[in-house]
C-alpha cells in the first residue's frame, strides 16, 4: 500500500459505473448483465483502466458470513487509529464468487484469469479509518495484477472516498453487504471509519495472463 499525508496529490478523474445483474425469467442464476446507468451505455473495455465498476449486494448474506469466518487473529496497526487487518490464503473466495461476476470479467478484461487467492480482510471499528492511498500491484512469471477487487461483508456508514481533482469531487460509496467495487490500483481511495458498529470488507486482486 502506497500512502500519502494530504490531499494535494495530481488526482486522475475516473468514470463510475453502477452496473448489476438480473434474472433471466428461464433461469434462476443472476447471469444476464444490466446497465443500471446511462454512463454505461457509452462503455467500452477500453475504458477499464479508468473505471471504477460498483456491483450492488451480488455476494449473499451466507457467502460473506462464511468469508469473514476465516478471520482467526486480527491484527492491529501501527495507530490504534488505523484499521485491524487480517491475511489468508484461501479459493473460498473464488467458490463463493457468482458465476455471472466471472463471465462479466472475462469479457471486459480478456486476460482475466482468476482471483487472488491471497485475501486481505479488514475491520474498522468506530474512529478507525486507512490513510490515503493506492494499492500495490503483484506479479510473476505467469500472471500480473492492476486491479482491486473489494468486497463490503456488511452494512457501514463508514464510506469508500475515492480521490479525484477538485473540479470533479470526489466518489463516495456507502458499505453494504455484498457489494463488490472493482477499481485499478492507482486509484488514490480512503476506508473511512463507521460511526457505530464495526465496518468489515475483504480485498483481493483480479489476476490477468501474461
Amino acid at each position: 500500500m502506497n500512502s500519502v499525508s494530504n490531499n494535494t496529490f495530481p488526482y486522475i478523474q475516473y468514470k463510475l459505473l453502477y452496473l448489476s445483474f438480473k434474472k433471466d425469467d428461464t433461469n434462476d442464476e443472476m447471469d444476464m448483465f444490466n446497465c443500471s446507468s446511462l454512463k454505461c451505455l457509452s462503455f467500452r473495455p477500453l475504458d477499464t483502466p479508468l473505471s471504477i465498476f460498483v456491483f450492488d449486494s451480488l455476494f449473499s448474506i451466507k457467502s460473506c458470513s462464511s468469508l469473514l469466518s476465516l478471520v482467526s487473529n486480527w491484527k492491529s496497526s501501527s495507530s490504534s487509529s488505523l484499521n485491524s487487518y487480517f491475511s489468508t490464503f484461501s479459493s473460498l473466495f473464488s467458490e463463493c464468487c457468482p458465476s455471472s461476476l466471472v463471465d462479466f470479467l472475462k469479457v471486459t478484461f480478456p486476460q482475466f484469469k482468476d482471483f487472488n487467492s491471497l485475501l486481505r480482510f479488514n475491520r474498522y471499528l468506530p474512529s478507525q479509518s486507512t490513510t490515503i492511498h493506492c494499492d500495490r500491484p503483484f506479479s510473476s512469471s505467469s500472471f500480473f495484477t492492476s486491479h482491486t477487487i473489494l468486497l463490503f461483508l456488511n452494512d457501514s456508514n463508514g464510506v469508500l472516498e475515492f480521490f479525484q481533482p477538485k473540479s470533479c469531487g470526489n466518489i463516495k460509496i456507502i458499505p453494504k453487504t455484498g457489494t463488490v467495487v472493482i477499481f485499478p490500483h492507482h486509484c488514490w481511495h480512503q476506508g473511512h471509519s463507521p460511526s457505530s458498529s464495526t465496518k468489515y470488507s475483504l480485498r483481493s486482486d483480479l489476476l490477468f495472463s501474461i
